[in-house]
């Protein structure tokens, strides 16, 4: 009576295998699940040993559990043949007084979506190890719990020294950009462990014991949850090596600090950038002195053409726009061949100072660019050549007077100049003339080739 309504249960609870057998390992049922899927030779009958439907490997591990079974319930996994092949099945095994009650679970898909996760678990440890990037998983509680080679040679420790560890540890001996201690409190990791939120581009400096040095890394952090239960599990840091960048940019910026100094402090040289749209962004010492401004009055709210000859720079507009056959105005007038021929133009233009006259200046403008070759600005590098010009005026008008001079002399007198020997080396006209002598036949003579024989010979 017991057996009939074991056989009613299991012939009920067809999504799954069920069995029975006698105290040898005879299969005496089976339901209609099996039958449908058995193997084309499969007799049920006495004889049937329940490990004839078992595959080879599955064999020697039915046997150990069968001599080890108890009263208790127990679990096998193993691969039952059917009429497709073996498939995998996980097995839940009774013992009674009398016989052995079994149901078989397909576990088919979940062996497969298993051995994927396995699968891509290697992958994801291959990748892990293979990448250049450093990467730490801390638990819920802060601990390192793994790390990929990587960032075992950036933090210059090893599996045992970095396991176990916390971001408070002080032997990190973490710092800011500026110098200034990085409490571990507010590591990345720790941040998302506390909210549950990615935080990325934190710059850090960590000591790394093996180079007895600091290393400046760029951290990516984010939470990790299951997969299938979204439970928060810990925080994933992704970090790479930037100490080589790190030190460039810092030669950088100590070289732009001078430059900056050396341009500030020059007194001569009117110095001024903008920015893309021609808003000013510096304005160094010798741009005060040239203009009469003071840096804070136009750092922001003043474009370069505030300082421009409003006529010159609508006949400049007409001349490119001519040349080029598209309108070009405004601010665009300075930097168009600038930008467009990629160096710099230099020009003479008319600078208006603060009081309002006009200051003759030559100007060179060069666009400016970042790393990424992107244009960010133009420099305006201005002298003033006021002085120059009127010294050129004062050349050229005395240059004038000389020639006048002459002119008047060439009229008026005879005129002929000698080295110290008394050689002719230069006659005028009226002096040729009188002469009777050709300009050749005189030059390099003595003076004395023409004497009147009315002065003394001394003469």
């Amino acid at each position: 009576m017991e057996d009939l309504a074991h056989h009613s249960l299991f012939q009920n609870l067809s999504d799954e295998l069920r069995f029975t057998l006698n105290s040898q390992g005879a299969v005496i049922y089976a339901n209609q699940t099996f039958l449908e899927m058995a193997a084309p030779d499969f007799q049920l009958d006495p004889s049937c040993e329940f490990t004839s439907i078992l595959s080879q490997r599955s064999k020697k591990a039915w046997e150990v559990a069968f001599l080890q079974l108890g009263d208790e319930k127990t679990e096998l996994k193993c691969h039952i043949e059917t009429s497709r092949g073996p498939f995998p099945f996980k097995l839940f095994f009774l013992r009674t007084d009398e016989h052995i009650l079994i149901s078989a679970k397909n576990i088919s898909e979940f062996d497969q979506i298993h051995k994927k996760r396995n699968e891509t678990e290697r992958n994801y440890n291959s990748l892990m190890k293979a990448i250049d990037q450093g990467f730490v998983f801390q638990d819920t509680s802060g601990v390192i719990r793994s790390a990929n080679t990587a960032a075992l040679n950036i933090l210059g420790l090893d599996m045992d020294q970095l396991q176990g560890r916390k971001s408070p540890d002080p032997r990190w001996k973490s710092i800011h950009e500026d110098g200034s201690d990085f409490p571990g409190e507010t590591h990345p990791a720790m941040v998302v462990l506390k909210t549950q939120k990615a935080m990325t581009g934190v710059i850090m400096g960590v000591y790394n014991p093996r180079y007895d040095k600091t290393k400046w890394i760029r951290i990516d952090a984010y939470p990790q949850f299951n997969f299938s239960t979204d439970k928060f599990l810990g925080a994933n840091s992704f970090f790479t090596d930037i100490t080589l960048f790190k030190e460039v940019k810092d030669q950088s910026n100590e070289k732009e600090v001078l430059l900056r100094q050396v341009i500030n402090s020059s007194t001569e040289i009117s110095f001024i950038s903008t920015d893309s749209q021609g808003l000013i962004q510096t304005f160094n010492t010798g741009a005060e002195k040239l203009l009469g401004y003071q840096a804070s009055e136009i750092i922001g709210t003043q474009s370069l053409t505030a300082f421009h000859d409003s006529q010159e720079l609508e006949t400049r507009s007409m001349e490119i726009s001519e040349t080029y056959l598209t309108e070009i105005r405004g601010f665009e007038v300075l930097t168009f061949l600038p930008r467009m021929l990629d160096k710099g133009e230099k020009r003479k233009w008319l600078y208006t100072h603060k009081s309002g006259r006009q200051v003759k200046t030559e100007v060179t403008i060069t666009s400016v660019h970042n790393s990424k070759k992107e244009l960010t600005g133009y420099l305006a590098i201005a002298v003033d050549i006021s002085q120059e010009e009127a010294t050129k005026k004062w050349n050229e008008d005395l240059l004038n007077e000389l020639i006048r001079f002459k002119e008047g002399l060439d009229h008026a007198a005879l005129v002929s100049m000698t080295d110290p020997k008394g050689r002719i080396t230069f006659a005028n006209k009226n002096f040729i003339e009188t002469s009777g002598y050709q300009y050749e036949e005189l030059f390099l003579k003595h003076h004395r080739i023409i004497k009147s024989r009315r002065h003394p010979p001394a003469f």
